[in-house]
């Protein structure tokens, strides 16, 4: 998906707008009351192209700036949406459950000692 040129791609831009599409799918069923599971699975979904983007965001910054910097892209914005996902758990207060999870990520297990 990286273009030679400085401007998005159609590609790029088809792909965010899907990731967008799917955030405020997610959003609009939470906001209506759908069934926990099915707002669940949109959720799930949108955090996919989410991360995809952000992916794909990253390898053209890599691209740009080097191998070096790319690799500290790829190191630092790997771990993002395992972030995000942990600091809004501790919002909702459901540290409990996640502290029990065998699979939660080494920088979420360390968030959740601190909290």
């Amino acid at each position: 998906m990286a273009s030679e040129s400085r401007g998005f791609s159609r590609a790029d831009l088809i792909a965010f707008v899907i990731a967008a599409a799917a955030c405020v799918f997610a959003l609009a069923l939470r906001q209506f009351g759908a069934v926990g599971y099915v707002v669940f699975i949109a959720a799930a979904v949108s955090v996919m192209a989410l991360a995809y983007v952000l992916g794909e965001a990253t390898e053209q910054a890599g691209t740009a700036s080097g191998p070096r910097l790319a690799a500290l892209l790829n190191a630092t914005f790997g771990n993002l949406p395992e972030l995000i996902i942990v600091v809004l758990t501790i919002r909702e207060g459901l540290i409990e459950g996640h502290r029990r999870d065998p699979v939660l990520p080494r920088c979420g297990s360390r968030l959740l000692e601190v909290s």
